[in-house]
């Protein structure tokens, strides 16, 4: 989940806040955020096909943010 916000007056910048809840929706994970998975993830290790597209779906989306984040913020800022 991602939430943005301005930070500048002028609009020239804004704050990304990520909520990611590791696992939880593959079953990897019950009550707590499985460290495993996030210790392959931090050392490009991953054994799951399922971990493995969920990370290279998330590197894309983080990728992407600079090309259409702070005209959506603005849009949302105009309804």
């Amino acid at each position: 989940m991602h939430n943005c916000r301005q930070v500048s007056a002028d609009g020239a910048a804004l704050q990304l806040t990520t909520h990611q809840e590791v696992g939880l929706k593959l079953g990897l994970a019950k009550k707590s955020i499985n460290p495993a998975i996030i210790g392959v993830w931090r050392n490009g290790v991953v054994a799951d096909k399922k971990c493995q597209r969920l990370a290279l779906h998330y590197i894309e989306e983080f990728g992407a943010l600079q090309y259409w984040l702070r005209a959506a913020f603005q849009q949302a800022q105009i309804k």
